[in-house]
């Protein structure tokens, strides 16, 4: 037992790596907690406390973590409102009209607007100088990046 013991530190951090590398390739999220568990666990063991201690610790830093997680709104899924969609194919933002939050600079090509209150990389169709407040329309979309031209040029009207 005392041999067991004294590998034990290597044998919590050995399956702290295989709990998190479950999680990473199938995001179960509770082996997330579990792993980190174990990973906590590993100095106490490495200290040579009892086995006893160990598995203790284990379940209460598990159980912790993990109620930690489901109960902060950071980690939890929360239903959709009423009206709202979820957008999972940003493509599907092409034709919505947002503002500039930070101007785009046609050189540097990139800024930052605001569409739905969510917030976007946007550059401006061919390479346009577009400056903070102003309305825009999205165009196209590349990568995660948003494609715009002001309201105006989309609509043909003038303020």
């Amino acid at each position: 037992m005392s041999s067991l013991v004294a590998v034990s530190g290597y044998l919590w951090l050995g399956l702290g790596a295989v709990l998190l590398a479950l999680e990473w390739l199938f995001a179960f999220e509770t082996t997330l907690w579990l792993g980190v568990a174990a990973l906590f666990v590993s100095p106490i063991a490495f200290a040579r406390a009892p086995l006893a201690l160990q598995v203790g610790a284990y379940a209460v830093f598990g159980f912790v973590l993990w109620l930690v997680a489901k109960k902060s709104s950071f980690f939890t899924l929360r239903p959709l409102r009423e009206g709202e969609r979820l957008r999972v194919n940003p493509k599907e933002l092409v034709g919505r009209t947002g503002v500039v939050l930070i101007g785009i600079d046609g050189d540097k090509g990139s800024g930052l607007v605001s569409l739905d209150g969510e917030k976007w990389v946007a550059k401006g169709a061919g390479g346009r100088k577009i400056s903070q407040g102003t309305e825009v329309e999205v165009v196209s979309v590349r990568g995660l990046k948003l494609i715009v031209v002001p309201k105006t040029t989309v609509t043909g009207s003038s303020r």
